[in-house]
């Protein structure tokens, strides 16, 4: 349940035509593949800028539960969570 939502709402984004990011890669089960800064397993979400401009994902959300569509947000100290042109982003879901 984790990461359905938000690939549900990336997806809809995208097929509208209203974004350029996409869902490249999930790991949902993340026993032994990739640690996060905090030495850890954690389940993560790779998205993708398919656009020719960069994306500013900051003040968006993530969330694996419907009723809450707002559980976490996407935030940054500099006010920019940015995607660039073609470019890859990790988002470890430690948090949910």
């Amino acid at each position: 349940m984790k990461v359905k939502l938000f690939v549900f709402l990336l997806i809809s984004i995208n097929y509208f035509g209203y974004g350029q990011i996409v869902v490249n890669e999930i790991m949902a089960s993340n026993s032994n593949t990739i640690k996060d800064n905090a030495e850890a397993f954690s389940d993560w979400i790779e998205i993708f800028n398919i656009g020719n401009s960069t994306v500013d994902l900051n003040n968006y959300f993530l969330s694996d539960n419907p009723d809450k569509l707002d559980k976490l947000q996407l935030k940054s100290s500099t006010g920019r969570f940015q995607i660039g042109p073609k470019g890859f982003l990790i988002i470890w879901c430690s948090g949910f």
